[in-house]
């Protein structure tokens, strides 16, 4: 047993469910498990919980929350949900000093999830994360039907659109009304599954992931890995549900340099794991990630890391794929300097010509 695998165990035996273990819900078996992991979501937990409470559905499921200790009024938020609806909700209050570990190589660990997905119960396994919401009554039992349709599909996710912190849209998608199946290189590509959208059988998730990729920021990309590598993920073109972009998301909180960090030994370990068959998905998909950083950097006017992004993109693979998106970068990089050099210039050139005069005395 691992060093890390010792401490879960441990520390999983401590958590301690909310109101007891003699609530209507423990005493049902549920075919759905929605975990609900939330930390620092006061304004938003609400709107995700009833979300999930309004399913309609034939068939019993739970509700397990993984409160992180949160200080904004999350926790008590949860806890009124709890106390109102014992039919439908396990909640568990973490202490981050249990739920967060640090190893020796200064590794930090957020186990909340993980504790949470140990919990569940049900034959399938959905996922609403507490700043995120669903927004269609059905989408629980559509996704159980096409799970008990197609037995070799590890799983079942959806479309969805995104808002930023004051529900302004910044991404929408206009689903067609057809299914497409998500295959193992295909996530290896891109992180093409949106985690709120997601149901899957329990049976084919491991616990806890592989060493190496269990100490990665972005454990969700690895979880879909691991079920694709048992089988194919059905996605349905119809939106279902609402992803929040706001300022203290986990993607805005890890700095460009881990995710450069993490998503490369990522890619080291498909490499050694599933090697020469993937080869050409890992290179587009690290060439895929360094666009991305590179557009992160070039936003925040970083443009010497900018330019390095976009090399390392294009030594690793340039392909019909990625090449419009190479160009893309390319293009800002070069001409949006550019513009404000000239501009600066002009704006010069006007103080010059225009106010100074009126000084000159």
């Amino acid at each position: 047993m691992t060093e890390i695998e010792k401490i879960f165990y441990e520390r999983l035996a401590l958590q301690e469910e909310y109101g007891g273990t003699d609530k209507p819900v423990n005493r049902m078996q549920p075919l759905v498990s929605v975990v609900t992991t939330t930390y620092q979501h006061a304004p938003y937990i609400r709107q995700c919980l009833d979300s999930i409470l309004m399913q309609e559905t034939d068939f019993p499921y739970e509700i397990i929350i993984g409160e992180d200790g949160s200080t904004d009024g999350t926790r008590e938020i949860c806890i009124q949900y709890a106390e109102k609806y014992p039919d439908k909700i396990r909640l568990f209050l973490r202490d981050r000093a249990i739920s967060h570990y640090v190893d020796s190589f200064a590794n930090h660990i957020r186990l909340n999830g993980y504790f949470c997905r140990a919990e569940a119960r049900g034959e399938y396994v959905a996922i609403c994360e507490g700043d995120d919401y669903w927004i269609d009554k059905q989408k629980l039992s559509i996704q159980v039907q096409y799970l008990n349709e197609n037995q070799d599909a590890t799983g079942v996710c959806t479309e969805f659109s995104e808002i930023d912190e004051h529900s302004l849209v910044l991404h929408h998608k206009n689903p067609k009304n057809n299914i497409e199946l998500i295959k193992l290189s295909d996530i290896i590509i891109s992180d093409c599954i949106g985690t709120l959208t997601v149901m899957y059988k329990r049976k084919h998730m491991p616990l806890l992931l592989p060493e190496p990729l269990f100490y990665l920021w972005d454990a969700d990309w690895s979880l879909w890995t691991m079920l694709l590598m048992k089988g194919p993920i059905i996605k349905i073109n119809k939106e279902t549900s609402v992803y929040r972009n706001h300022r203290n998301g986990a993607s805005k909180v890890v700095s460009l340099r881990r995710i450069e960090h993490d998503a490369l030994k990522y890619y080291k370990y498909i490499e050694n794991k599933i090697g020469e068959k993937y080869k050409n998905a890992i290179n587009t998909g690290i060439a895929y990630v360094y666009l991305k950083i590179g557009n992160r950097y070039f936003e925040k006017k970083s443009f010497t890391k900018a330019i390095r992004c976009l090399i390392q993109s294009m030594l690793h693979k340039i392909s019909s794929k990625t090449y419009n998106s190479q160009m893309t970068l390319m293009v800002r990089i070069i001409f949006l300097p550019l513009s404000n050099t000239i501009y600066s210039h002009r704006l010069k050139c006007y103080i010059r010509k225009f106010i100074k005069p009126r000084y000159a005395t």
